[in-house]
């Protein structure tokens, strides 16, 4: 009886020993499937971001070309009130879309700067600067 014990313990052993190795192989199957997944949304959030900061830097200049024409009519609104062609009424309107066009300007410059971090951040370089 004692004989017949020795020789199902191993057995026994073996069997619980390959259930272990089998978890131990699905467990690393998961992280590598973790970490493919990880590697799959940092180059999504690298291409967002960089898509992001193209788009930006393509609405830039005509935005500033938005913020200098409505520099130059409020300029204009100024000087007909001045002279007492133009009404206080143009004046404001002219002071207000010029108000708006900066606005407009500095939260695109604000988006890029936000991309520009995303990115930094995706890549591993943007906690260097904080």
């Amino acid at each position: 009886m004692v004989g017949a014990l020795g020789f199902g313990f191993p057995i026994f052993t073996g069997r619980r020993l390959e259930a272990g190795i089998q978890e131990r192989e699905d467990s690393v199957k998961m992280l590598e499937a973790e970490l493919e997944n990880l590697k799959q949304s940092v180059r999504q959030e690298i291409f967002q971001a960089v898509s992001d900061m193209a788009r930006y830097q393509a609405i830039l200049p005509s935005l500033q070309q938005q913020v200098d024409v409505s520099r130059e009519s409020l300029a204009l609104a100024n000087a007909r009130y001045q002279s007492g062609l133009g009404s206080l009424l143009d004046v404001l309107t002219a002071e207000t879309n010029y108000a708006e066009a900066q606005v407009r300007r500095i939260e695109t410059m604000y988006d890029y700067k936000g991309a520009e971090f995303r990115l930094q951040c995706s890549q591993g370089t943007g906690s260097k600067k904080l």
